[in-house]
Protein backbone atom coordinates (compact mmCIF):
# COMPACT_ATOMS: atom_id res chain seq x y z
CA UNK A 1 0.00 0.00 0.00
CA UNK A 2 1.28 3.51 -0.72
CA UNK A 3 2.40 5.73 1.76
CA UNK A 4 1.46 9.40 1.87
CA UNK A 5 2.36 12.06 4.33
CA UNK A 6 -0.02 14.77 4.04
CA UNK A 7 0.98 18.16 5.18
CA UNK A 8 -2.04 21.24 5.96
CA UNK A 9 -4.16 18.26 6.72
CA UNK A 10 -6.97 20.11 8.15
CA UNK A 11 -10.05 17.59 9.73
CA UNK A 12 -8.97 15.32 6.46
CA UNK A 13 -11.14 16.04 3.88
CA UNK A 14 -8.50 15.19 1.37
CA UNK A 15 -7.48 12.18 3.40
CA UNK A 16 -10.59 10.45 2.84
CA UNK A 17 -9.84 10.56 -0.63
CA UNK A 18 -6.27 9.25 -0.79
CA UNK A 19 -7.42 6.69 1.76
CA UNK A 20 -10.51 6.06 -0.85
CA UNK A 21 -7.61 5.97 -4.01
CA UNK A 22 -5.62 3.03 -1.64
CA UNK A 23 -2.78 5.10 0.09
CA UNK A 24 -2.25 5.15 3.84
CA UNK A 25 -1.09 7.89 5.85
CA UNK A 26 2.18 7.80 7.23
CA UNK A 27 1.70 10.73 9.22
CA UNK A 28 -0.19 14.03 9.75
CA UNK A 29 1.36 17.59 9.90
CA UNK A 30 -1.62 20.36 10.78
CA UNK A 31 -0.95 23.18 12.69
CA UNK A 32 -4.41 24.12 14.28
CA UNK A 33 -5.72 22.99 17.31
CA UNK A 34 -9.29 22.05 16.35
CA UNK A 35 -8.30 19.64 13.26
CA UNK A 36 -5.54 18.08 15.23
CA UNK A 37 -8.08 16.98 17.22
CA UNK A 38 -10.24 15.73 14.82
CA UNK A 39 -7.52 14.13 13.46
CA UNK A 40 -6.13 12.30 16.01
CA UNK A 41 -9.60 10.65 16.64
CA UNK A 42 -9.99 9.51 13.31
CA UNK A 43 -6.69 8.61 12.67
CA UNK A 44 -5.61 6.96 15.87
CA UNK A 45 -2.03 5.82 15.81
CA UNK A 46 -0.65 8.04 12.72
CA UNK A 47 1.94 10.21 14.04
CA UNK A 48 0.54 13.90 13.81
CA UNK A 49 3.47 16.66 13.42
CA UNK A 50 2.34 20.10 14.36
CA UNK A 51 4.44 22.85 12.08
CA UNK A 52 6.36 21.52 8.54
CA UNK A 53 8.28 24.28 8.16
CA UNK A 54 10.54 22.38 11.10
CA UNK A 55 8.89 18.85 9.97
CA UNK A 56 11.85 16.61 8.43
CA UNK A 57 11.64 13.72 6.34
CA UNK A 58 13.60 11.83 9.02
CA UNK A 59 11.15 12.57 11.60
CA UNK A 60 8.49 10.62 8.86
CA UNK A 61 10.32 8.11 7.12
CA UNK A 62 10.25 6.99 3.46
CA UNK A 63 6.71 7.73 1.77
CA UNK A 64 5.53 7.78 -1.75
CA UNK A 65 3.40 10.46 -1.93
CA UNK A 66 3.58 13.98 -0.03
CA UNK A 67 0.13 15.94 -0.13
CA UNK A 68 -1.81 18.68 1.09
CA UNK A 69 -3.51 22.21 0.60
CA UNK A 70 -0.71 24.73 1.59
CA UNK A 71 -1.95 28.18 2.95
CA UNK A 72 -4.22 29.72 0.23
CA UNK A 73 -4.28 33.57 2.06
CA UNK A 74 -1.21 34.67 -0.27
CA UNK A 75 -3.13 34.03 -3.38
CA UNK A 76 -6.66 34.61 -2.30
CA UNK A 77 -8.53 37.33 -3.85
CA UNK A 78 -9.90 37.59 -0.46
CA UNK A 79 -6.73 38.76 1.05
CA UNK A 80 -3.55 41.00 -0.03
CA UNK A 81 -1.99 38.76 -2.71
CA UNK A 82 1.55 38.96 -1.55
CA UNK A 83 1.90 35.83 -3.17
CA UNK A 84 5.44 34.68 -2.93
CA UNK A 85 6.10 37.37 -0.85
CA UNK A 86 3.90 36.56 2.27
CA UNK A 87 5.62 34.61 5.25
CA UNK A 88 2.82 32.69 4.81
CA UNK A 89 3.69 30.99 1.49
CA UNK A 90 4.73 27.00 2.52
CA UNK A 91 5.48 25.73 -0.96
CA UNK A 92 9.13 25.87 -0.23
CA UNK A 93 8.99 23.39 2.40
CA UNK A 94 6.64 21.34 0.69
CA UNK A 95 9.21 20.79 -1.99
CA UNK A 96 11.97 19.83 0.72
CA UNK A 97 9.40 17.33 2.25
CA UNK A 98 9.29 16.06 -0.74
CA UNK A 99 13.16 15.80 -1.26
CA UNK A 100 13.89 14.24 1.96
CA UNK A 101 11.43 11.39 2.01
CA UNK A 102 12.06 10.84 -1.09
CA UNK A 103 8.52 10.74 -2.58
CA UNK A 104 7.76 9.94 -6.63
CA UNK A 105 4.77 12.05 -6.32
CA UNK A 106 3.25 15.11 -4.86
CA UNK A 107 -0.18 16.74 -4.53
CA UNK A 108 -1.01 20.31 -4.10
CA UNK A 109 -4.38 21.90 -3.92
CA UNK A 110 -4.97 26.14 -3.67
CA UNK A 111 -7.54 28.74 -4.31
CA UNK A 112 -7.76 29.86 -8.14
CA UNK A 113 -6.15 33.03 -7.51
CA UNK A 114 -2.98 31.08 -7.37
CA UNK A 115 -3.29 31.62 -11.61
CA UNK A 116 -2.86 35.20 -11.39
CA UNK A 117 -1.01 35.57 -8.37
CA UNK A 118 2.57 37.68 -8.58
CA UNK A 119 1.71 38.28 -11.79
CA UNK A 120 1.78 34.67 -12.65
CA UNK A 121 5.09 34.86 -10.99
CA UNK A 122 3.71 32.28 -7.82
CA UNK A 123 3.02 29.52 -10.15
CA UNK A 124 5.42 29.93 -12.72
CA UNK A 125 7.97 29.74 -9.57
CA UNK A 126 6.21 26.72 -7.90
CA UNK A 127 5.81 24.52 -11.02
CA UNK A 128 9.39 25.32 -12.58
CA UNK A 129 11.10 24.68 -9.07
CA UNK A 130 9.12 20.97 -9.29
CA UNK A 131 10.31 20.63 -12.73
CA UNK A 132 13.99 21.44 -11.38
CA UNK A 133 13.95 18.83 -8.62
CA UNK A 134 13.45 16.40 -11.43
CA UNK A 135 9.35 16.27 -11.59
CA UNK A 136 6.86 16.18 -14.30
CA UNK A 137 3.72 18.53 -12.79
CA UNK A 138 0.20 18.87 -14.08
CA UNK A 139 -2.36 21.19 -13.09
CA UNK A 140 -6.11 21.49 -13.69
CA UNK A 141 -8.99 23.93 -12.00
CA UNK A 142 -11.48 21.50 -10.53
CA UNK A 143 -15.22 22.39 -9.21
CA UNK A 144 -16.23 20.83 -6.53
CA UNK A 145 -19.94 21.66 -8.43
CA UNK A 146 -18.83 19.25 -11.13
CA UNK A 147 -17.85 16.56 -9.24
CA UNK A 148 -21.14 16.62 -7.74
CA UNK A 149 -20.71 18.79 -4.28
CA UNK A 150 -23.59 21.39 -3.67
CA UNK A 151 -21.72 24.08 -4.20
CA UNK A 152 -18.74 25.38 -7.04
CA UNK A 153 -15.74 25.83 -5.18
CA UNK A 154 -13.11 26.14 -7.65
CA UNK A 155 -9.65 24.79 -7.08
CA UNK A 156 -6.28 24.46 -8.23
CA UNK A 157 -4.60 20.91 -8.32
CA UNK A 158 -1.01 20.36 -9.17
CA UNK A 159 0.21 16.78 -9.44
CA UNK A 160 3.41 15.76 -9.40
CA UNK A 161 5.17 12.90 -10.66
CA UNK A 162 9.22 11.97 -11.03
CA UNK A 163 8.94 8.90 -13.07
CA UNK A 164 6.35 9.72 -15.59
CA UNK A 165 3.98 6.82 -14.42
CA UNK A 166 1.08 9.01 -13.43
CA UNK A 167 -1.25 11.66 -15.49
CA UNK A 168 -4.28 13.44 -15.75
CA UNK A 169 -6.69 10.85 -18.08
CA UNK A 170 -5.92 11.74 -21.74
CA UNK A 171 -4.47 15.35 -21.79
CA UNK A 172 -4.08 16.32 -25.16
CA UNK A 173 -1.14 18.73 -25.94
CA UNK A 174 -2.27 22.00 -28.32
CA UNK A 175 0.33 24.14 -28.33
CA UNK A 176 3.79 25.00 -26.49
CA UNK A 177 3.41 28.12 -25.15
CA UNK A 178 7.41 29.09 -23.44
CA UNK A 179 9.72 27.47 -21.63
CA UNK A 180 11.30 27.21 -17.91
CA UNK A 181 12.12 30.99 -18.32
CA UNK A 182 10.19 33.40 -15.78
CA UNK A 183 10.13 35.48 -19.02
CA UNK A 184 8.09 33.34 -21.13
CA UNK A 185 5.63 33.08 -18.23
CA UNK A 186 1.93 34.58 -18.41
CA UNK A 187 0.42 36.80 -16.05
CA UNK A 188 -2.53 34.42 -15.95
CA UNK A 189 -2.19 30.64 -16.36
CA UNK A 190 -4.65 28.64 -18.20
CA UNK A 191 -7.06 26.24 -16.52
CA UNK A 192 -4.87 23.12 -17.17
CA UNK A 193 -1.53 22.61 -18.25
CA UNK A 194 1.71 20.31 -17.33
CA UNK A 195 5.46 21.82 -17.11
CA UNK A 196 8.46 19.47 -17.78
CA UNK A 197 11.80 20.27 -18.76
CA UNK A 198 10.94 20.91 -22.25
CA UNK A 199 8.33 23.90 -21.08
CA UNK A 200 5.15 24.47 -20.48
CA UNK A 201 1.87 23.58 -22.46
CA UNK A 202 -1.79 23.72 -22.00
CA UNK A 203 -3.77 20.46 -22.22
CA UNK A 204 -7.50 19.74 -22.75
CA UNK A 205 -9.79 20.54 -19.85
CA UNK A 206 -10.99 17.09 -18.25
CA UNK A 207 -14.03 18.60 -16.80
CA UNK A 208 -15.51 21.90 -17.69
CA UNK A 209 -16.97 24.28 -15.94
CA UNK A 210 -20.28 23.63 -13.70
CA UNK A 211 -23.52 25.41 -15.91
CA UNK A 212 -25.71 25.63 -12.69
CA UNK A 213 -25.40 25.97 -9.09
CA UNK A 214 -26.11 22.45 -8.50
CA UNK A 215 -28.84 22.85 -5.48
CA UNK A 216 -30.45 25.46 -3.44
CA UNK A 217 -31.87 24.98 -0.46
CA UNK A 218 -35.51 26.72 -0.19
CA UNK A 219 -38.71 25.47 1.76
CA UNK A 220 -36.47 22.75 3.78
CA UNK A 221 -35.74 21.40 0.37
CA UNK A 222 -32.77 20.69 -1.86
CA UNK A 223 -33.66 22.39 -5.22
CA UNK A 224 -31.95 22.45 -8.52
CA UNK A 225 -31.78 26.16 -9.93
CA UNK A 226 -29.72 28.01 -12.55
CA UNK A 227 -26.27 28.96 -11.72
CA UNK A 228 -26.53 33.01 -12.65
CA UNK A 229 -22.77 33.61 -11.40
CA UNK A 230 -20.94 31.81 -14.29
Amino acid sequence: MPRVLEVCAGVGGLAMGLHAAGFEHAAFCEFADYPRRVLARHFPGVPLFVDMQTLRGSDVGPVDMVAGGIPCQPFSDAGQRLGLDDPRHLWPHFLRLMRETGARYGLVENVRGLLTANGGRALGTILSEAVEDGYTAEWQVLAAGTLGAPHIRRRVFIALRSDGAWTWPGPQQTGLFGRLRARDWPSSWPASGRMDRAGWVETQRMWPEPAIWPWLVGGGEMLPTLNASL
